[in-house]
């Protein structure tokens, strides 16, 4: 397949380190044969198309590969397996084309408004080839890129070219809009490449800084002309006791606990109940204090409430005697499943006569270490259930001591 033809403008030298001196490898032969030649009987056209750069006076023709870079098919006819292939040439010729060498010309910078871009081929030629599939002598092109054309001029072969097209400025595209928490400062920044910016708040650099919310409006400016872009600025804000769970509420009616709900008083973008529910409305049936939060872009609010439930009924005896017989000695509640957190007693000047501050504080009838005087006393007591937490419960009543 190798045998090709190199033009020089001098006669290639054979190199002095091959024995016999006869071979000349590597020469980058610029007519190459493109095909295997395998007819014994006819003749084959080897030509292509070649753009003289001027000078070229000498014609070298041959197979400049070794033995193991030469394409090749291998056949034997004789008996001993050895085969012997003579090529033979006639008619070598060298003939102007009668055509220019496509010349798309160097590559270039042109501004965007004056696209569509016009690539145009020489005449003469049997064929034309683009890069974009096109085939016609002339194209328009409308993006920046590299275009390639290749020419054909019937068997002689083809000849390419191909140019490179940019655009001479960005396009301003500024960023997407944007929201900043308050306080923050807003950093947009401009395509680099143009010769002047200006901006609506009286920036002329490229990058843009500011903490006010609105519309920044970009004018460029560059030998293309002007190019106008916008860009959004919001302020996000953390909107102050939008929750509003109400007053501190109980679950306890007539004497008895049921269920309640409590809900957020907006629309919230998230909700977050301390006991786990992410719905707008959470159903209580127990003491304790309820949180919703909800959570923004620059922070979160929230709101809690206290629930309180119907107070457990203590029973206290409404009358006591303290005379050291083993009964009714003492006053104090009966019951042994709360936290009795202080039993204050009274008389009827409203003097305190007793204060006890442990869970198993009993009035022993007792004042100033002296026995008061029998009659009917007021008692109050603060107490809460072992299990509960929150605001504790308030009892009070009346007692008689008995002497």
């Amino acid at each position: 397949m190798n045998v090709d033809a190199f033009l020089s403008e001098t006669i290639p030298q054979y190199p002095q380190w091959i024995p016999n001196h006869d071979l000349l490898l590597e020469l980058p032969a610029q007519i190459k044969s493109k095909q295997i030649l395998n007819d014994s009987i006819n003749w084959i056209k080897v030509s292509d198309l070649y753009k003289s750069h001027g000078g070229e006076r000498y014609i070298t023709i041959g197979n400049f590969q070794t033995r193991e870079r030469t394409t090749k098919i291998s056949w034997s006819e004789e008996p001993d397996h050895s085969t012997v292939v003579h090529y033979f040439l006639d008619d070598v010729s060298v003939a102007p084309a009668g055509v220019k060498a496509p010349a798309l010309g160097p590559d270039t910078s042109v501004c965007r408004h004056a696209m569509p871009y016009r690539l145009t081929a020489p005449a003469g030629y049997d064929a034309y080839e683009w890069s974009t599939g096109q085939t016609s002598r002339s194209i328009e092109v409308y993006d920046q890129g590299k275009y390639t054309l290749t020419c054909y001029l019937g068997d002689c072969g083809s000849l390419s070219d191909e140019i490179v097209i940019r655009f001479d400025t960005p396009v301003l595209n500024l960023e997407h809009d944007t929201t900043i928490c308050r306080g923050d400062t807003a950093v947009i920044t401009a395509p680099s490449g143009f010769a002047q910016y200006r901006w609506s708040n009286g920036d002329t650099s490229r990058i843009m800084r500011t903490t006010h919310a609105g519309t920044y409006y970009l004018v460029t400016t560059d030998r293309c002309g002007t190019q106008l872009d916008s860009v959004k600025i919001a302020v996000d804000t953390i909107p102050a006791g939008i929750i509003k769970l109400g007053n501190d509420t109980t679950t306890c009616y007539n004497g008895k606990d049921f269920p309640i709900v409590l809900s957020a008083n907006t629309i919230l973008p998230n909700y977050r109940w301390s006991n786990g529910d992410t719905t707008r409305q959470t159903i209580v049936e127990s003491r304790g204090i309820y949180k919703l939060s909800s959570n923004f872009r620059c922070g979160g609010v929230s709101d809690e409430i206290f629930v309180d439930v119907c107070p457990p009924v203590i029973d206290f005896p409404n009358a006591f005697t303290p005379d050291g017989d083993g009964l009714n000695d003492t006053f104090g509640p009966v019951q042994t499943n709360m936290f009795i957190q202080s039993l204050l007693i009274y008389n009827r000047w409203g003097e305190l006569v007793f204060e006890g501050r442990t869970p198993d504080a009993h009035w022993d009838g007792n004042y100033l270490s002296k026995p008061a005087p029998a009659g009917i006393y007021a008692y109050r007591i603060l107490y809460s259930p072992y299990d509960a937490s929150g605001k504790p419960f308030t009892q009070k009543g009346y007692v008689v001591l008995i002497r």
